[in-house]
């Protein structure tokens, strides 16, 4: 924790967060923070930066830094205030404080992974509840009727492609909203209005080997990287993610993360791949082979006029309309907790219990 700590200058400046945070959201049972009232949504036309500053809250900066920007979710000087004030409920600083300060009496680790990933947890709960789950399909275009959803593609599970059409009840769209838009034959006015204002980050992971690492931790965050887009901003070392100190290769495999803001650079896939490598060769890191690279669009959000004019929030207005409902990242927030806590509050709004 900051020096400030010793001060008392961070706890005096959790308190100022908690009372702004309860005058613009209230307490709340979901972690998408509720609408607030007209008089102070423009409390919100600012970045994360403007408004730890203008609360006096700035002694919480470096722990933005640390829980919100090193997470991919954007710089503190240009993120949209109402993302970290979502990201950072009041309740959760208590949980980065080290004992006795800190809300964790069993002195648990603060963050956990699971070892054989999230996406075997989406595989078994498919498998359990025996969903039927097409892959490989290519959605062409999405009509919406009265009385059924109509989807049309191309299938290329078979030996050849070929052209399908499948019909459901309901339209859940997990994908990127703005997207959607693309094969969405009848988009309503607020759909256009609202998807298209979406905006994205990106952020380039680079599964590779190396010579091992000395001093490597489970997850390397480096806050000085992030401001210079193509940095590799943080880091995982793999095996020690499941051995721990047990770990004793001499050569293993890591993940690492490089963001960019495509507003204000965009990078394609052999120039992340030229400045990754440079950078590994600076800093010494010897026999480098890089396994696979993906760039993933991420963190769809709004920018703070959108938020003013309440975007958000009309996508929570819009849900059961045409007889679709819009889920995933781009609808809530950029993290398993988030999408699935946003399930559970369309479920408690269209399901009775």
């Amino acid at each position: 924790m900051p020096d400030l700590l010793a001060k008392g200058a961070f706890f005096q400046a959790m308190k100022r967060y908690k009372c702004i945070h309860r005058r613009l959201f209230g307490h709340y049972n979901f972690t998408m923070p509720p609408k607030p009232p007209t008089r102070l949504m423009k409390k919100l036309n600012m970045t994360m930066k403007e408004f730890l500053i203008k609360y006096d809250c700035e002694a919480l900066a470096s722990l933005f830094e640390l829980g919100h920007s090193m997470q991919g979710y954007g710089l503190v000087e240009h993120i949209p205030a109402f993302y970290g004030l979502w990201w950072f409920p009041p309740e959760l600083f208590w949980a980065y404080l080290p004992p006795p300060l800190g809300k964790n009496p069993r002195n648990t680790a603060m963050i956990t992974m699971i070892k054989e990933g999230y996406g075997e947890v989406w595989s078994r709960l498919a498998k359990q509840s025996n969903l039927d789950v097409i892959l490989n399909f290519n959605v062409t275009a999405i009509t919406r009727h009265p009385e059924k959803i109509v989807i049309e593609g191309i299938d290329t599970n078979g030996e050849q492609e070929a052209s399908a059409t499948l019909e459901f009840d309901y339209l859940i769209v997990t994908s990127p909203l703005k997207k959607m838009l693309n094969v969405l034959n009848d988009p309503s006015e607020e759909e256009l209005e609202v998807f298209s204002k979406l905006h994205k980050y990106c952020v380039c992971t680079t599964l590779y080997s190396s010579d091992l690492q000395k001093g490597t931790q489970v997850i390397e965050y480096r806050p000085h990287a992030l401001p210079t887009f193509g940095r590799v901003f943080a880091q995982r070392h793999s095996a020690k993610c499941v051995e721990g100190s047990n770990f004793r290769g001499h050569k293993d495999t890591y993940v690492a993360y490089q963001f960019t803001d495509p507003k204000k650079v965009c990078l394609n896939e052999k120039e992340y791949k030229d400045l990754f490598m440079n950078e590994m060769k600076e800093r010494g890191i010897t026999n480098i082979e890089i396994i696979e690279q993906q760039i993933w669009p991420y963190f769809y959000h709004f920018d703070k006029e959108e938020i003013n004019k309440g975007y958000p929030w009309k996508i929570l207005d819009m849900q059961g309309r045409n007889r679709t409902l819009y889920s995933g990242a781009s609808a809530s927030f950029e993290s398993v907790n988030d999408v699935m806590n946003y399930n559970l509050m369309l479920l408690h709004r269209f399901v009775s219990t």
